[in-house]
């Protein structure tokens, strides 16, 4: 009988992926749809300072989003004991 290196199953990385989507997916709903709220009330006020402030608001989120997942979740970490494995 011959013996087979298992290979990593691609179905179950897919489904494990696919799970972690939805479960983003009620959270993306209500924080987009608390912040366009949040929009909503502003440009009743002050129209440009409210449509600058989302913008920026948008953009800076983005980007410490990226930034974090970037360096902070992919970075090398120390083996052996501590708090940070």
């Amino acid at each position: 009988m011959t013996t087979v290196a298992a290979k990593p199953n691609r179905m179950q990385i897919a489904l494990e992926a696919r799970k972690a989507r939805h479960r983003l997916y009620p959270v993306s709903i209500v924080y987009s749809l608390f912040s366009v709220a949040v929009l909503a009330i502003a440009l009743q006020r002050r129209a440009f300072v409210a449509v600058a402030l989302y913008v920026l608001g948008v953009v800076s989120w983005t980007a410490l989003e990226y930034w974090a997942h970037r360096y902070i979740l992919h970075g090398r970490f120390p083996d052996g004991p501590g708090v940070v494995q």
